[in-house]
């Protein structure tokens, strides 16, 4: 049986798409397998189809049936083919027809009948995508380029500018088989940005090879594509691999939208860091935190500077993970979480930190140490070496005979008692970044337990002491400002240098210048009132040492000059007058 001929009139490099169909009732077909099927037939331009001739194109239109017995009652089997028909390409006119006749069957010898039949013929060329006209002001903008949104005009675009640019809108279409829109009154230019199909895209390899299947998104360089590794705005699919240097173009299947991220499978398949070939990374959330590092970590060269590739985000209102959400970093208003752990770094807090629990930390920022008896010290190790000499502290520690006995007052006095009367003393020696030694004076009279805490601190600071600055020599001279009677009495004698000698001379005779206040004047009286303040420094000269303070107080004192004209006729004589 043959259908009636259909035509199709192609151009040159044009192909032909066949849709066919039918739908038959086999009539006895006898006792064989009811798998029949229907043909195509072509002839060229100017030839009448004739199914006789078995010029087959395309694909068999291939049925569905089963074994039936001869005589059986009729049933149905249909069938559908579609395919294109590269033949065409020199263009011209073609006819074609469906054949289902005994050739045409798999088996042969049965005898049925098509009752509907479709055929269905496509011209199709290379042009294939679907393209809108958008307005630019860009007259730089070329067939294969990536285009955003330019937000200075109304539906104006212009090229993408920088990695992951999240107003990318499209590439501009090469052949689009369907256009529409229009420029309008925008822009100084229009360009057909494809919406849907396969388009060239110019491409760069800045962010690795392209493979099949790779999503692409805008590169730091202008108008150009590049593989997408992280989540943010897409392009579309590659359905072809770019591995050259520099500018390239492949075959894209557009897709805009956003993309999620790197697949899991691609993080875990890339390379581990590795030391003399041995892995260092094994733990599965080390490896996929190691790569987000290396993701933000990348750098891209601009026309102007080398700047970091543009961050990726995800607006959630909640997140839910099973296992695991990993990150190289997380910025929270308010964290509530188990536990804390850093897997590389040190945790840094930027203000200040307040326990409501206890704070517990390793084996080298605090511990015991036990000097035994009959042993004069012991060395602390630390595990791990600090970066700079810690601060330490060391203290004895009178326990109990075990850590849940609660130690009386009786036996904290005895082994107190013995500390004391043995003069135990002990110092922190030989301090370096790996440890210290706890040293006593002499061998411990007992099993001597001690606390110890060494902190790091950074950048400590070392306060020195300064040279001729003493607390006890600013005491004596705010005593005599107290007492007016002291400040009259020293004030006269610093004006003449023969102060100096008469000074030493009440040395000896100190306790006459007490009962010579009321034969004179009240200036004698100051000497007894600096003994006391000058005794408690040496208790057991108290005789010497208040003469010989007063002496520099009254060389810090010679200020007013009103007493320094009576001083050189009063001081004197008083001077003489005490001394016999």
């Amino acid at each position: 049986m043959t259908d009636a001929n259909l035509q199709i009139t192609v151009s040159a490099g044009s192909e032909v798409l066949v849709l066919a169909s039918f739908i038959t009732t086999a009539i006895d077909p006898g006792a064989n397998e009811s798998n029949l099927g229907a043909r195509i037939d072509q002839e060229g331009a100017g030839a009448t189809s004739d199914c006789a001739d078995t010029n087959n194109v395309g694909i068999i239109v291939g049925g569905s049936g089963s074994v039936i017995a001869a005589n059986d009652p009729a049933f149905t089997i249909s069938g559908s083919a579609a395919f294109v028909d590269s033949s065409t390409s020199a263009g011209g006119t073609f006819e074609y027809e469906v054949c289902v006749d005994a050739t045409s069957t798999v088996h042969t010898g049965a005898s049925w009948v098509a009752d509907n039949i479709s055929l269905t013929l496509y011209e199709v060329n290379d042009a294939g995508d679907l393209a809108e006209i958008y307005p630019t002001n860009d007259v730089t903008i070329n067939m294969g380029d990536v285009v955003s949104i330019d937000p200075t005009f109304l539906n104006g675009v212009r090229k993408s500018s920088g990695a992951y640019d999240r107003n990318a809108l499209g590439v501009v279409s090469t052949k689009p088989a369907l256009v529409i829109g229009s420029k309008g009154e925008q822009g100084a230019n229009g360009v057909p940005v494809a919406l849907s199909g396969r388009v060239p895209v110019k491409v760069t390899n800045e962010n690795g090879s392209i493979k099949p299947g790779d999503v692409l998104t805008s590169s730091s360089i202008p108008g150009v594509a590049m593989k997408a590794t992280k989540a943010g705005t897409i392009l579309g699919v590659a359905l072809e691999a770019y591995e050259d240097e520099g500018v390239g173009t492949v075959m894209t299947f557009v897709k805009t939208g956003q993309y999620s991220g790197a697949n899991l499978r691609d993080i875990l398949e890339a390379p581990v860091n590795t030391i003399d070939g041995q892995p260092t990374e094994n733990d599965f959330g080390k490896r996929v935190l190691n790569q987000f590092i290396k993701l933000n970590g990348q750098e891209v060269s601009t026309s102007t500077a080398t700047s970091t590739v543009d961050m990726s985000e995800i607006y959630a209102d909640r997140i839910a993970a099973a296992l695991e959400i990993i990150a190289p970093r997380g910025l929270y208003e308010g964290l509530v979480v188990d536990y804390v752990e850093s897997l590389k770094d040190i945790i840094a807090f930027r203000s200040d930190v307040e326990f409501f629990g206890r704070p517990y930390f390793n084996a080298d920022t605090a511990g015991y140490a036990k000097i035994s008896e009959g042993d004069s010290s012991v060395l602390v190790s630390f595990g791990q070496e600090y970066l700079a000499q810690p601060i330490v502290n060391v203290n004895i520690a009178l326990e109990g005979a075990s850590s849940t006995e609660a130690i009386t007052d009786t036996d904290a006095s005895l082994d107190a008692e013995l500390l004391f009367q043995n003069d135990i003393r002990y110092i922190v020696a030989k301090k370096t970044t790996w440890g210290f030694v706890i040293q006593l004076n002499k061998p411990a009279p007992q099993d001597i337990i001690f606390n110890w805490l060494a902190l790091a601190v950074k950048d400590a600071k070392t306060f020195t002491s300064v040279a001729g600055y003493s607390t006890q020599a600013e005491s004596p001279a705010t005593e005599p400002s107290s007492d007016q009677p002291q400040d009259t009495t020293v004030e006269p004698p610093p004006a003449d240098s023969s102060v100096t000698t008469p000074s030493s001379e009440p040395t000896t005779e100190e306790p006459l210048s007490p009962s010579e206040p009321p034969a004179t004047d009240t200036p004698t009286e100051p000497a007894p009132t600096e003994e006391p303040a000058s005794e408690p420094v040496p208790s057991e000269e108290p005789a010497a040492e208040p003469v010989t303070e007063p002496t520099p107080v009254e060389s810090q004192l010679p200020a007013p000059p009103p007493d320094t004209s009576q001083s050189d006729t009063t001081a004197p004589e008083v001077s003489t007058g005490t001394t016999p």
